[in-house]
C-alpha cells in the first residue's frame, strides 16, 4: 500500500492512534487491474492502483509504478515504455475486435490466426465485423445527470464492497443534486432474487433519507448483453473484486469513462 509521505511519520504504530472522528483525506490505493492477454515477466513488482492494459508486456525484474498502455512493452525500475508491439492503427483495431471476449468456439474455429505474425490479415478479417457489432450497441434510456457514476453491486462476492460504495456516495455527494449513482443489476439475477432486490431498494432509500441527501441513486435492471451499452451514459465506473471488473474496465476504456476503485478506503 502507498503511504502519505507528506505526513510527519509514514509508519504505523499504536502510539499514533487518532480520534475516529478525524478522517484522513489521503487516498490509499488498493487495487491492481490486469486486463487481457498480458505477459508479465519473472520477478515483476506492481504498485497498488496500477492498471496493466490489454496486450501489454512487462519485462522481467521490472517495478511498475503507473498504468501501462495497451500493447506497450515496458521495463526497468521504474518501468518505462520501451516500444509498442504494433502500430497505433493496428492497436486501435485490436481494441475494437476484442478477441478475448469471443466464446471458446469462435476462438477455436479461428485458431490459425493466433500464432501468426500476420496481424494485418487478422484485422482485415475481423475489424469490420467488430465495427458492425459496436454500432449495434445502443444508448440505454437513462436520465443521466452532470456527474453519473456506474456500479455493479457485488452481492454474491465474499469480500463485497456494495454497502460502503453506496454509503460513501451518499456521504460525499449529499449536497450535490447533479450526482447520480446507477446500480446495474443483471435481469436474470433480479428475477431469481426479487426479495433481495426489494430489500436493496429499501436500504438505498434509508441511506438517502438518513443523509438528507440531494444526490440520486437509481437501480437499473437489464440484460447481461446491455452492460456494454450502459457505459455510454456514464462518467465514472466503480470497480469491485468481481471477475467481471476486468470486462467492465475494458468497456470503460472504450467509452473514455474514468475508473474509480471501489476497493479503496476512500472511493470518491
Amino acid at each position: 500500500m502507498n503511504h502519505n509521505y507528506l505526513n510527519l511519520a509514514m509508519g504505523v504504530s499504536n502510539l499514533f492512534e487518532k480520534d475516529d472522528e478525524i478522517k484522513s483525506e489521503f487516498k490509499m490505493k488498493g487495487q491492481i487491474l490486469i486486463q487481457n492477454d498480458v505477459w508479465i515477466g519473472q520477478s515483476v513488482s506492481v504498485m497498488h492502483g496500477v492498471t496493466i492494459h490489454n496486450g501489454a508486456v512487462v519485462a522481467a525484474n521490472s517495478h511498475v509504478v503507473k498504468d501501462v498502455p495497451p500493447y506497450a512493452i515496458v521495463g526497468g525500475n521504474p518501468a518505462k515504455i520501451i516500444k509498442y508491439r504494433f502500430s497505433k492503427d493496428i492497436i486501435d483495431k485490436l481494441l475494437t475486435i476484442q478477441w478475448w471476449n469471443w466464446n471458446s468456439e469462435k476462438i477455436q474455429k479461428n485458431s490459425e490466426y493466433f500464432y501468426n505474425e500476420d496481424i494485418n490479415k487478422f484485422c482485415d478479417r475481423f475489424y469490420d465485423e467488430a465495427l458492425e457489432e459496436k454500432k449495434k450497441v445502443k444508448e440505454l434510456n437513462i436520465d443521466k445527470l452532470k456527474y453519473t457514476y456506474l456500479f455493479f453491486p457485488d452481492f454474491i462476492e465474499q469480500f463485497y464492497v456494495w454497502e460502503r460504495v453506496i454509503q460513501q456516495f451518499a456521504d460525499t455527494f449529499k449536497e450535490n443534486d447533479d450526482c447520480l449513482l446507477i446500480l446495474y443489476i443483471e435481469e436474470e439475477f433480479a428475477n431469481t432474487n426479487s426479495e433481495l432486490v426489494n430489500t436493496f431498494n429499501l436500504y438505498i432509500d434509508k441511506v438517502l433519507l438518513n443523509n438528507c441527501a440531494k444526490c440520486s441513486i437509481t437501480i437499473c435492471i437489464d440484460t447481461k448483453e446491455n452492460e456494454r451499452a450502459i457505459f455510454k451514459s456514464t462518467d465514472y465506473f466503480i470497480t469491485t473484486r468481481s471477475k467481471d471488473t476486468i470486462l467492465h474496465s475494458c468497456y470503460a476504456d472504450e467509452n473514455n469513462v474514468e475508473i474509480l476503485s471501489g476497493v479503496d478506503e476512500i472511493i470518491f
